[in-house]
């Protein structure tokens, strides 16, 4: 469900279950500035894994922050801002870009930017069709091997 803390805990459970069911944890993890929340960070960092996400504005100074229990989020933010620096972070922020295209070509050419119709069955089967769709799509550029 739509709730402003959703996507990142989606997030940390797929974390977990992958782990979990497949004994897979990846060393990074490169998200878009919806994810820039400091609590975000300090759960990734708990996991050994290092975030590669943007930041949607300047982390604040700790030492002006009243509440304590804000600070190390604050801290987090700003060890995030000291990774962007790395080329670990630049060859994140790339791949991630080739993943956004996918979302974009279903949201544009696929409808689903703006969905016409209703309830997560047929909504579910849209996106499956359109991703279907892309995907010949992306094959017709393929070589042969």
């Amino acid at each position: 469900e739509a709730s402003g803390t959703a996507e990142r805990a989606a997030a940390l459970e797929m974390l977990d279950d992958l782990e979990a069911t497949r004994g897979l944890r990846p060393t990074t993890l490169g998200a878009d500035k919806g994810y820039d929340d400091g609590q975000f960070l300090q759960d990734l960092e708990a996991r050994r894994i290092e975030p590669h996400v943007p930041l949607a504005k300047e982390p604040s100074d700790p030492a002006g922050v009243r509440h304590l229990g804000r600070r190390s989020g604050i801290e987090a933010r700003r060890r995030m801002k000291a990774r962007q620096q790395g080329e670990g972070y630049r060859i994140s922020q790339r791949c991630r870009k080739k993943i956004e295209e996918g979302f974009g070509w279903l949201k544009s050419i696929a409808g689903l930017g703006r969905s016409r119709v209703v309830g997560r069955w047929k909504l579910r089967q849209l996106l499956e069709v359109g991703a279907a769709a892309y995907n010949l799509v992306r094959l017709r550029t393929r070589k042969p091997a």
